[in-house]
Parts: C-alpha cells; structure tokens; sequence
C-alpha cells in the first residue's frame, strides 16, 4: 500500500542520513589522525624521493659508462673532472664529439651557469 512505501521511504532516508552522518564522523577522525602524523608523512615522503634520487642516478651510471660515485670531504673546495651534462651521454648531433670540462670552486660557494647550449 502507499502508506507502507511511504514509511519504506522515511526509513531509507532515515538510513540514508545516518551513513552519511556516520561516514563524515570517520573522515573527520581519519583527517585527524592524519594531521597528527604529518610531520611524518614529509619525512617519509622526502625519503623515498631520495631514494629515488639515488637509485636513478644508480642506473644512469650503470648505463653510462664514465661515471662515479662523489667524495666528500670536509673543505670548502669542489672539484669536477672531465664534468658533463648526462643528456650528451646520447651522442652529439653531426657526429660530433663533446669535450668534457674541469672545474674548481673553492672557498664553499659555488656559481653554475646555464644557457641554451648547456655552456658546453
């Protein structure tokens, strides 16, 4: 009869606006829960890009032959030889070689210029 969907009805609303109460409820305690731990999130999201950082530079120079693993040490001088930017690692177009550059900054800074041919 109508009176029985018409209370079928005003049950499936009535349901309908309980889930609905009872899902904002647990987002609300979820985005709680998640702020709290933020902090972390950054950290961990900041080491798995170096992670990745890492890796990819692992496979370059596997790939690329030529290349090394950087020393550190505890003065303020870099030193790059035979330095080169790996998108010449595929070749020059032409046939071309390139030449790779040595460079010395000392003193802890350091000023890298870059144009449209790499300053190469």
């Amino acid at each position: 009869s109508t009176q029985e969907l018409v209370s079928l009805n005003n049950k499936l609303r009535d349901a309908y606006g309980e889930i609905i109460t009872r899902t904002n409820i647990q987002i609300c305690t979820l985005v709680d829960a998640i702020r709290k731990k933020m902090n972390s999130f950054f950290r961990v999201s900041e080491a798995i890009s170096l992670l990745d950082l890492l890796q990819s530079a692992a496979t370059h120079s596997i790939i690329h032959e030529g290349y090394c693993a950087p020393k550190f040490s505890t003065t303020n001088t870099t030193k790059i030889k035979q330095g080169r930017h790996p998108l010449w690692d595929g070749g020059v177009k032409g046939g071309g070689s390139y030449i790779p550059n040595d460079t010395t900054a000392e003193g802890g800074k350091l000023l890298l210029l870059s144009g449209p041919n790499m300053s190469g």
